[in-house]
């Protein structure tokens, strides 16, 4: 793959890291890796290591899970994947 910069010009060399994201019908989206997760309002977090995205919509800590979807089930979406 190839990197430009807003110039168009090429950047060579550029250090990989292995981000894995992890998503179940049921459960809340694991990111590992170091990411931003930048939210519709600008937000944005740099994460280090993991997170847990919520994908109830319960969580009072969008866009973290907080765990509010224990003990309330969560459907699996037909639509999900």
């Amino acid at each position: 793959m190839e990197t430009k910069t807003k110039n168009g010009e090429q950047i060579k060399n550029i250090p990989t890291v292995e981000i894995l994201v992890s998503v179940d019908k049921v459960a809340p989206i694991q990111v590992i890796g170091p990411v931003v997760v930048k939210t519709s309002d600008g937000k944005e977090y740099h994460i280090k290591d993991k997170c847990f995205i919520c994908s109830c919509g319960k969580s009072q800590n969008k866009p973290f899970c907080d765990g509010s979807h224990e003990g309330h089930g969560k459907e699996p979406s037909e639509n999900f994947f």
